[in-house]
């Protein structure tokens, strides 16, 4: 049962470490800073945005991991 569990976990980290560097990947394709929207690059590091409310809207990124605006 725990091996199983720890397996679970293995992959879900193998696919996480995979979307890092995805856009890890992405952002070193850039020769320069960005200094206008750049929609490929948008659309391979964000995966949705949420908007609940005018003052609460999330970012969550390809990897899973999420920002909340201020």
């Amino acid at each position: 049962m725990a091996l199983a569990k720890d397996e679970g976990k293995l992959k879900k980290m193998q696919a996480t470490k995979a979307e890092i560097q995805f856009c890890l990947k992405q952002l070193q394709k850039q020769d320069r800073l960005l200094q206008t929207f750049d929609e490929q690059s948008f659309c391979a590091l964000v995966d949705h945005i949420t908007v609940f409310s005018k003052e609460n809207i999330r970012i969550t990124f390809r990897n899973g991991s999420e920002i909340k605006t201020l």
